[in-house]
């Protein structure tokens, strides 16, 4: 599969695009480890009881599906995040590009919120070509945090669109 190597303003593409590769490949489970809340019986686990299972599933990892995970996330990363891959563990990889990469500070919330409700349709840019951009922004905005009704989304459609289109 071939896809954009993750950089500075990829993340939300890259990382849905990850996961689907490391799922499909059998190694999620090396980055990301879930415990069910619930016992057996249909009972409530403790929080002392999650974490207890969580910690021995992330020990029993096996090393090679480990290094398979990681050699999967260094080979599809630019140059420049090759820095923040320096752990064994794809998780601590994961939660380390996750972290740098899932700004949602004021300035983001306000840059990203300017920047989908400034864009354009271009001339030459098919109606499914602009819609797939409008959506693009709105996963980078929800990766942020961003809450993103259907009525921001209808906003961005028609305020985007050129004066050809005023009858819509």
């Amino acid at each position: 599969t071939s896809f954009e190597r993750l950089g500075t303003s990829n993340y939300a593409e890259w990382s849905l695009r990850m996961e689907a590769v490391l799922v499909r490949k059998g190694l999620w489970g090396m980055v990301e480890i879930l415990v069910s809340p619930d016992k057996a019986d249909g009972s409530k686990k403790t929080d002392a009881d999650i974490a207890t299972e969580h910690a021995a599933l992330v020990a029993a990892r096996p090393a090679a599906k480990m290094a398979e995970a990681r050699a999967e996330l260094i080979l599809r990363v630019e140059d420049g995040q090759l820095a923040h891959m320096t752990s064994r563990d794809p998780m601590v990889i994961w939660e380390t590009l996750a972290r740098l990469h899932l700004a949602a500070g004021f300035a983001t919330s306000l840059a990203l919120r300017r920047k989908f409700l400034t864009s354009k349709k271009g001339d030459s840019e098919t109606m499914e070509a602009w819609i797939g951009r409008v959506e693009k922004l709105v996963l980078r905005m929800q990766h942020a945090r961003i809450e993103v009704t259907e009525q921001d989304k209808i906003l961005a459609y028609t305020l985007g669109l050129p004066t050809s289109y005023d009858a819509v």
